[in-house]
């Protein structure tokens, strides 16, 4: 199915991040003991990852997570596993969340695309392109433009 641009029935970059990030947390059955510290594992690497900004460190890696969360590397991956997720494909997913917030905020319109990129942790403008791509279907020079255009429209409807 091609995709028009412009129409207002297709759902927008947020609409399809919050669609896409619902669609990676697959429930936990509690019965079992392994999936119940696996859990807690995983708690644990959110808490690490998105409220101590782990996620921003841009040379990021398995072991680096593994060592903060005091486990090894199978418990981590079977963590994600579970959730039907890599580990490369989490921390693009809480980095393109930071990058919505940035461009949501009008403090940072002045910034280019690459400091942008450095401020949520990805290795390069490209990196952070492909992985909006993949999540979003939209390049950052359209999302900020659709950003832009939100903040003017809700600017005129007050």
């Amino acid at each position: 199915m091609e995709r028009i641009r412009g129409r207002k029935d297709e759902p927008g970059p947020f609409s399809r991040l919050k669609e896409w990030l619902k669609g990676l947390q697959k429930p936990v059955k509690p019965d079992s003991a392994g999936l119940k510290r696996e859990e807690a594992l995983f708690r644990k690497m959110e808490y690490l990852l998105a409220f101590e900004g782990l996620y921003k460190q841009k040379h990021l890696s398995m072991v680096m997570l593994t060592k903060e969360a005091g486990s090894n590397r199978s418990y981590v991956s079977s963590a994600l596993r579970h959730r039907g997720l890599s580990f490369s494909c989490y921390i693009g997913s809480l980095r393109v969340q930071r990058l919505m917030q940035i461009v949501s905020d009008e403090k940072y319109d002045s910034a280019d695309a690459s400091e942008v990129a450095e401020m949520c942790g990805f290795m390069s403008e490209r990196a952070m392109n492909y992985y909006l791509n993949s999540i979003l279907g939209i390049s950052f020079t359209v999302l900020r433009r659709r950003a832009m255009l939100l903040r003017e429209g809700e600017r005129r409807n007050q």
